[in-house]
């Protein structure tokens, strides 16, 4: 016929029925025969719509029988193993060899896994997610970042992101789309349902899709029904598709809930990390941000300083993020008393800043600063029968003397620079040089170590003594 050139039905049809057979037998198997007839009235040339019914009877028969062998073949092969269900579709070593752990933001999540981000209202979610997806972006890690937007409008992103010349949306790698918004070919509005039917038929792999909020996806998210609809997408999206996902989300109202609605939330996420603005000040706003629950890295914790003017960020102390102005002058004063004094107790320090050293605040708040601005250590004398705790430099800069002396010509040049690995160890090896003709002379001289050893002690009693009645 002279249409059929124009018109391969029999490849409409078994293409469209081994489609359906691979997803669904079940769904295979139940065509519905009206729904299939429109189907070919919409796109058949009339002089082939009978036959092509005919060969779809045909092919329905032999696709039926087949199923029914593959059927009697599983169930032939169940009865000789029990276990043939499990035991034909177990993990092996060979389903997980060519998989790799693909850091994202090193040290807090990876590709391919469900975040979750939540904080309280205002906390600045969206600002700290637009600079990861900058950071992403500009180191090459990701192929596509789409992003969801449920709760922002565009004079939000005028502010954060144009006006501060911040080329985000000019990047051809990131899409920010608005569930609700009109669609720019005027074909209705942008619906969740689309962007997710959209999603499922797209290799995700190297793609980031961004959720905010989850409270504007999934409304009440105390309806388990409405919960397991998002989290039954997300996870087909991370599986199926190899998505990476991370969507943000709203604490609870009281005080100890750590984010809002049903526990299936938490439940499904691979990791959940709680964030906290401890300082806001122009262009720079200071997170913590810690696990709450991490499934694939070992739980952490740290502290962001973000620039609002260029979205860039560094890393900084956990423990530093959470202070304020003034405990940050307060800890950098006790940073200097304690470097120039060496070492010094608790009582002193405090003192020393202008406190009592009865104030339980301020020894508290000193006790937050060890390890980050000072370091702590028991000195030898005890205290009321315990070890007595005093205050040191962070960093001890005592080394030997030939090491100092070559360090500081360094810094001369340039403060910054230091001794490279290659250039102690050849310090060192003079050294040793030096010390073994040193004891060659001595020996020849008949000076034994016992006579040297006592002669270095006088010499140290002689210049303590000198320090006592001239202290510097």
């Amino acid at each position: 016929m002279k249409n059929k050139r124009l018109f391969s039905m029999n490849d409409f049809l078994n293409e469209k029925i081994n489609n359906e057979a691979i997803k669904e037998k079940e769904q295979a198997l139940k065509l519905d025969w009206e729904k299939f007839k429109k189907e070919i009235e919409a796109v058949a040339p009339d002089d082939v719509r009978d036959e092509s019914i005919k060969d779809y009877a045909l092919i329905l028969a032999e696709r039926n029988e087949r199923l029914k062998q593959e059927a009697q073949e599983q169930i032939k092969r169940a009865s000789d193993n029990p276990f043939a269900l499990f035991d034909d579709n177990k993990l092996t070593n060979d389903d997980l060899r060519n998989l790799t752990f693909k850091p994202l933001l090193k040290g807090f999540f990876s590709k391919n896994e469900i975040i979750m981000l939540t904080a309280k209202e205002g906390e600045g979610k969206t600002y700290l997610t637009l600079a990861f997806i900058k950071r992403f972006l500009d180191e090459n890690l990701l192929k596509k970042i789409i992003y969801i937007n449920g709760d922002n409008n565009n004079i939000t992103m005028k502010l954060r992101l144009t006006d501060k010349n911040i080329n985000l949306l000019d990047d051809t790698r990131f899409s920010y789309v608005s569930i609700g918004q009109k669609r720019k070919d005027c074909k209705g509005y942008l619906g969740y349902s689309e962007l997710i039917n959209t999603l499922k038929n797209i290799n995700l792999n190297d793609c980031l899709i961004i959720f905010d909020s989850l409270y504007n996806l999934a409304g009440d998210l105390n309806d388990e029904k409405a919960v397991k609809k998002i989290t039954d997408d997300f996870l087909h999206l991370r599986d199926e598709n190899n998505a990476t996902i991370l969507f943000i989300h709203h604490k609870g109202k009281a005080q100890e809930s750590k984010y809002r609605g049903s526990q299936r939330i938490a439940g499904f996420v691979d990791t959940f990390l709680s964030i906290k603005s401890e300082r806001v000040e122009q262009d720079k706003i200071t997170f913590s941000m810690h696990h709450e629950k991490s499934r694939n890295i070992l739980p952490a914790k740290t502290g962001i300083k973000l620039d609002t003017s260029t979205l860039n960020f560094t890393f900084m102390d956990f423990k530093e993020s959470q202070m304020s102005k003034d405990d940050e002058a307060f800890f950098q004063r006790a940073r200097e008393i304690i470097e120039q004094e060496g070492e010094i107790s608790k009582s002193a320090l405090l003192e020393r800043l202008g406190f009592s050293k009865m104030d339980k605040t301020k020894r508290a708040l000193i006790e937050k600063g060890e390890n980050v601005f000072y370091s702590t250590q028991e000195s030898k004398g005890k205290k009321a029968g315990r070890p007595c705790i005093v205050y040191m430099p962070l960093k001890e800069k005592e080394s030997e003397q030939g090491i100092n002396e070559i360090k500081e010509s360094f810094s001369q040049e340039s403060e910054q620079e230091l001794l490279s690995e290659d250039d102690e160890a050849l310090l060192k090896e003079l050294s040793n040089e030096a010390r073994e003709q040193e004891r060659l002379i001595n020996e020849f001289l008949g000076l034994d170590d016992e006579a040297l050893l006592n002669d270095e002690n006088e010499q140290e009693k002689d210049l303590k003594a000198d320090n006592e009645f001239n202290p510097p």
